[in-house]
């Protein structure tokens, strides 16, 4: 197969290596992890609003975020990932003065309460980063997210580690929520659920500073 200088040349190299790098993913079989039923799904920008742990006005805070779950067959399972800025990170991270405040975790149950709201809670990671240090704060803890009910339909509630519930509002992005009870599941409050461990012990093992 011969090629041909120049422009034509360029495009075709280009083509070829965008196509081998897409090739082995779908050649090694790999899956999408997404659940089956899906309850939530959403990502993009969003603003929190709290006032800051000294107390004062509330404040609006960027940030990033995606979040899907749902269920395959019985078993509940999704991710979620949220990115906080060097302004939140100022005012609420736990080692200050940090840049970066990212938590990730993994969700383990899905329930919908008496009042409509739809929770995912799990065990999340949270991960403070300090500019010339790097990461400077790790640990694993509890979470809750909530959704639906009275609240309105790009907003829900975020709380975690000893913090306050952050309302969480989509400025740019995609939120869908679809009650448990939609797709013919019973609602799973009470028992020893996460949702109830969460209650019962939002701080976990947690310990942060101004907040323990």
């Amino acid at each position: 197969m011969s090629i041909e200088l120049g422009r034509n040349g360029v495009r075709v190299l280009t083509l070829v290596l965008a196509t081998t790098c897409w090739l082995p993913g779908a050649a090694d079989g790999q899956e999408s992890q997404l659940p089956a039923d899906v309850i939530v799904n959403g990502g993009g920008s969003a603003v929190l609003t709290a006032s800051p742990p000294e107390g004062g006005a509330a404040r609006r805070y960027p940030i990033q975020f995606t979040v899907v779950a749902g269920f395959d067959g019985d078993a509940p399972h999704g991710y979620l990932t949220f990115t906080f800025g060097q302004a939140f990170a100022r005012d609420w991270g736990a080692v200050p003065p940090n840049d970066l405040v990212i938590v990730s975790g993994k969700v383990s149950e899905i329930t919908e309460d008496a009042d409509g709201f739809v929770h995912l809670t799990g065990t999340l990671t949270e991960t403070d980063f300090t500019s010339g240090q790097g990461v400077v704060f790790l640990i694993d803890d509890l979470f809750d997210v909530k959704f639906g009910g009275t609240l309105p339909p790009n907003e829900f509630v975020l709380q975690w580690c000893l913090l306050p519930e952050f309302p969480i509002q989509v400025t740019n992005g995609i939120l869908t929520v679809n009650a448990p009870g939609s797709l013919g599941r019973a609602a799973l409050p009470g028992g020893s659920t996460a949702a109830s461990q969460f209650a019962a012990d939002p701080g976990g093992t947690c310990s942060r500073r101004g907040h323990n």
